[in-house]
């Protein structure tokens, strides 16, 4: 795949949002492709803010650090996305860490670029404005799915959230790096509970188990699991 592929589905993305061409086009120009091997941070939590990512290829572990404790992960991002837009907007220091789960292809656009190109094109802030929302449903979306009362409803809640996919791409079927520990600290259950759980979910043909990794095989079937 050469470097013009990486950029395609990130500049879909911003097709989608109704940002122009023009626009688009000088916002990929000002970003970096970087290849990272799996396992590797981007940012930690409290970090500076150095500038947005667009997630072109592989995952991304996100990780929060509430209250004193040590950041956990709680979540996981599949491309094309885009983070890192608070520190942008904000200039705070960094609520999330990122790191890879596997090997990843990402677009690094640095905040001082991002500010260049907002002196002369005030739609960029349109744009970010809009991945900041979409970045908040999928906040928004985990805090309902832990809220599902019932355990084995809330394991089916959980999983069609993690990935990240919105709108027409919510059904697509997605590998998730995750190991059944993970998933059990992330959906608040126990492992007793959780392995039959998943055994039935793949029973259904909603999931299918792998060594350290789940894939969603059927997300609208979870999601009558879960509801």
């Amino acid at each position: 795949m050469n470097m013009p592929d990486f950029k395609g589905p990130l500049r879909d993305l911003m097709h989608d949002a109704d940002t122009s061409a023009a626009l688009s086009d000088r916002i990929l120009r000002a970003c970096s492709i970087r290849d990272v091997p799996a396992h590797t941070y981007l940012q930690h939590v409290a970090d500076e803010p150095a500038g947005m990512w667009g997630l072109a290829d592989g995952a991304l572990s996100v990780e929060f650090a509430p209250g004193t404790r040590d950041p956990q992960m709680g979540y996981l991002l599949l491309p094309p996305v885009w983070v890192g837009e608070g520190g942008v907007v904000s200039g705070v220091r960094r609520m999330v860490g990122l790191s890879t789960t596997r090997r990843s292809v990402l677009l690094h656009l640095p905040v001082q670029h991002f500010a260049s190109i907002a002196r002369d094109e005030p739609l960029i802030w349109q744009w970010i404005s809009r991945e900041q929302n979409k970045n908040f449903e999928r906040a928004l979306g985990m805090v309902d799915a832990l809220m599902v009362r019932g355990s084995e409803a809330r394991v089916a809640a959980v999983l069609t959230k993690l990935g990240g996919r919105l709108g027409n791409h919510a059904d697509a079927p997605r590998v998730l790096d995750i190991t059944q520990a993970r998933l059990a600290t992330v959906a608040n259950v126990s492992r007793t509970v959780l392995g039959p759980a998943l055994k039935k979910f793949e029973a259904k043909g909603a999931i299918t188990l792998g060594f350290g990794t789940i894939t969603v095989t059927d997300p609208s079937a979870l999601r009558d699991i879960s509801d």
